[in-house]
């Protein structure tokens, strides 16, 4: 070959290559990154993904940026799993966490922000619900984990979330004038139910709040974007931005989340923007425990063993993409509802979803799913697949990392929809009967009867609810929501009938086991509630402080004093900070003194009443206790005052009514001590026995004199 012809050959080999090399040269490692994940939010409510319901300009901008995923997959429908897949790297076959109420990240975990604190980051991350504070262990290698959920009383937000603007504002606080290199996690809650986007969106979505959340995200997280742009970091910063999980929005029957896999909550976005390298739109199946290997790999650093994505920088440089298997799962109902559990996988555009009713879609030619394939299939073989990939992980069931949730943070997740049962045991089998698909409508059903109670229309509620019971008894929210119907009706007996009709077929529920205990309190069934409680091992026991004091005030009307303590000492011991222990506490032992005369006892009986009403100031009923413990020993002045405060802070409670007339009396006081007795005559009618009713009336025939 003559020297001119290879020349030519090396120019045009030049030529094709230059532009490659040229991108290579612009592409470069990242000082910083940024992590956004935006809850429940939907890939088809971006504009960049070719929503045209809501307009999302500042997520576009990181799209126009950055390399866009297509087809990116969670692998669990539900906050806390889903954010542990994508900080640990691994599914929860292996890190063990499948659904929000009841698991803990462990601590050996090694989460990407301790990987990147190992590595000289500094490391923040702004949490904007519950689900995800600190006590379920993501919190670990953050220098700051900010999950306070505190916010301005003028904005409306449920008590387990913050809104998005303060979320943001941390965020900006916290990275400015910080030096590189850091690591921040920004989290956004609000497109979660329930959906009440702040004016304008209000307004302009009156119809789909759920796009009025979507668009108000885009707005605030855009003066995230535009401190970046204007301070030049987006040269020196990778982005990853995703959600954890999408919203049903009424589809394949699912109003929300957390219940089946379809690819309304499956399917998220996906976008990276790495500093220097072109934009691109990738079809590449890919998902959430990608994301950790992909940091490493555009920070050069060498990824931890145990991770189970892959890379997706190859893909970004649009280079073949191995097709691999995509686990699956919805463990929320087996966990919670003792339901039929829903496992499977995504492999070569075909997804396999294994219940009692099994299903096989074409992700090529149906992504929506509205075409069942499993029954004209074969299915043998996504079976033997499935069970291979489980068998490699922790058994369906495991209790290595779950924990009991206390009552303060099961009433948080309540809050945002996430409804808690509690069973002790699962079934062995699973039968048609058992699968969500069928279950689902009558919990449906039993959710919107609960919103018509709160709407005032509590007969058409119970209706609804007895009708589920009569056709699909195996609900058991149906017992424990149409018995609070019930209560709120006044209706107490019927209340007991429905509870232990549903304790009887639920013995394993603690759902209805408390609210049984509960009912049981207010119609002062003391014995019974022992009863009930002696019968129980129901292993939730040990974490709630509330239905040892229901035992203990039950012991206390009993007279059982001392067990009454030691069931109070047992709350105590489970949460040292439970505000109404002190008050039973005091009253308990005011009743002992009462029986025993000892010193000893009116002091401690003084001491825990004292508690009480340092911890809530505003209790009528500490105070009037706290009146006749004093009032025994011999400060009957200063028992009159506090039983003055007592009527301040509830004028009708009676009992203050009559102490301060029998003290005044005591003290010589008659015209103060008429007052007091004549009011309370009046405001108790008929609710006294008549030999107080003559006691008070012969005092009263005394003052008159």
């Amino acid at each position: 070959m003559d020297l001119k012809r290879t020349a030519l050959i090396w120019i045009v080999i030049a030529a094709v290559l230059l532009p490659h090399a040229a991108q290579a040269s612009r592409v470069s490692r990242p000082k910083n990154f940024l992590l956004i994940i935006v809850d429940t939010l939907r890939a088809d409510r971006l504009s960049c993904y070719g929503s045209h319901e809501v307009q999302t300009p500042w997520i576009d901008k990181l799209a126009e940026r950055g390399t866009l995923f297509t087809r990116a997959f969670a692998h669990t429908p539900m906050t806390l799993p889903s954010h542990a897949n994508i900080l640990i790297g691994t599914t929860p076959l292996t890190h063990g966490v499948h659904e929000n109420t009841s698991f803990v990240v462990k601590e050996e975990s090694l989460t990407l922000a301790e990987f990147m604190k190992e590595k000289g980051f500094s490391t923040g991350a702004f949490i904007g619900a519950f689900p995800l504070d600190s006590r379920f262990g993501l919190d670990q290698g953050f220098d700051v984990y900010d999950d306070k959920l505190e916010t301005p009383t003028s904005q409306k937000f449920s008590y387990g979330e913050r809104k998005a603007e303060i979320v943001v504002d941390n965020a900006l606080a916290w990275l400015d004038g910080r030096e590189s290199p850091w690591f921040l996690w920004v989290h956004v809650f609000d497109p979660h139910e329930p959906y009440v986007p702040p004016p304008p969106f209000q307004e302009k979505y009156q119809d789909q709040p759920y796009d009025g959340e979507v668009a108000y995200v885009d707005q605030e997280l855009g003066r995230l974007i535009d401190v970046l742009d204007k301070k030049g970091l987006f040269k020196d910063t990778l982005v990853v931005f995703t959600s954890d999980h999408g919203e049903s929005l009424g589809e394949h029957g699912e109003m929300t989340h957390g219940f089946l896999a379809y690819n309304t909550t499956l399917w998220v976005p996906l976008i990276i923007v790495q500093p220097g390298r072109e934009p691109a739109r990738i079809d590449d199946y890919v998902c959430h425990i990608d994301i950790y290997p992909t940091v490493c790999d555009i920070f050069k650093f060498k990824a931890p063993s145990y991770l189970e994505g892959i890379s997706l920088v190859d893909s970004m440089k649009k280079r073949r993409f191995p097709q691999r298997t995509i686990y699956l799962e919805s463990l929320y109902p087996y966990y919670q509802r003792n339901w039929a559990p829903i496992q499977g996988f995504i492999e070569n555009e075909k997804k396999f979803i294994k219940s009692p009713l099994p299903e096989l879609y074409d992700l090529k030619s149906d992504f929506s799913e509205q075409k069942n394939l499993a029954k004209q299939r074969e299915l043998g073989g996504y079976n033997q697949k499935l069970q291979k990939i489980l068998s490699s992980g922790i058994p369906l069931g495991s209790e290595s990392n779950r924990r009991e949730t206390d009552k303060e943070s099961l009433k948080k997740l309540s809050s945002l929809g996430y409804i808690s049962s509690f069973h002790t045991d699962t079934k062995g089998d699973f039968g048609p009967e058992d699968d969500v698909k069928v279950l689902l409508p009558f919990y449906n059903t039993i959710i919107r009867a609960i919103k018509l109670h709160y709407e005032g229309k509590s007969e058409q509620a119970a209706r609804m609810i007895r009708k589920v019971i009569t056709e699909c008894p195996d609900v058991d929210i149906a017992y424990s929501k149409l018995a609070e119907i019930y209560k709120d009706q006044g209706r107490l007996g019927d209340c007991l009938i429905v509870l232990r009709q549903g304790l009887d077929k639920f013995p394993s529920s603690y759902e209805i086991l408390s609210s049984f205990v509960n009912a049981l309190l207010d119609a002062r069934r003391y014995q019974q509630v022992i009863d009930v409680m002696s019968q129980s091992d129901h292993r939730m026991l040990n974490y709630d402080p509330e239905i040892w004091n229901y035992l203990g005030i039950a012991y206390m009307y009993s007279e059982e004093l001392d067990k009454a303590l030691e069931s109070f000492d047992k709350a105590l011991s489970i949460d040292p900070e439970y505000s109404s222990i002190d008050l039973n506490l005091g009253n308990t032992y005011l009743l002992m003194f009462l029986r025993d005369n000892k010193e000893e006892t009116l002091v401690k009986c003084i001491d825990h009443l004292e508690k009480a009403i340092a911890r809530d100031p505003n209790s009528a009923m500490a105070h009037n206790s706290l009146g006749a413990a004093l009032k025994k020993s011999g400060r009957l002045k200063d028992a009159v005052a506090v039983w003055e405060k007592a009527l301040e802070l509830n004028p009708d409670l009676n009992m203050a009514l009559y102490n301060l007339g029998k003290a005044y009396y005591d003290l010589g006081d008659k015209s103060q001590a008429l007052v007091f007795l004549q009011r309370y005559l009046e405001s108790s009618g008929s609710q006294i026995s008549p030999s107080v009713k003559k006691e008070v009336e012969d005092l009263i025939a005394e003052c008159r004199k």
